[in-house]
């Protein structure tokens, strides 16, 4: 498979999906994608995409495990 951004092969390998929610944001760790080796674009599957779905309704939920970071968020 090759990458629609710059052509560049794609192999296995884990990513982070980072989300702002209002005033939070969050973070998903381990999220198994495919990585372009060139430019580093990352693909998930319909199958991973409906996994961070689930997480994300259990987030707004309040019903999700969250480790708390710390974050900085600075305006140009």
């Amino acid at each position: 498979m090759i990458c629609a951004l710059c052509g560049g092969k794609l192999k296995e390998g884990k990513t982070e999906f980072i989300f702002r929610v209002k005033e939070e944001i969050v973070v998903i760790k381990n999220v198994p994608a495919l990585i372009c080796e060139r430019c580093g674009e990352s693909y998930v599957t319909p199958d991973v995409s409906k996994r961070i779905d689930k997480i994300m309704e259990s987030y707004h939920e309040g019903k999700c495990t969250v480790k708390r970071i710390s974050a900085c968020e600075i305006s140009l």
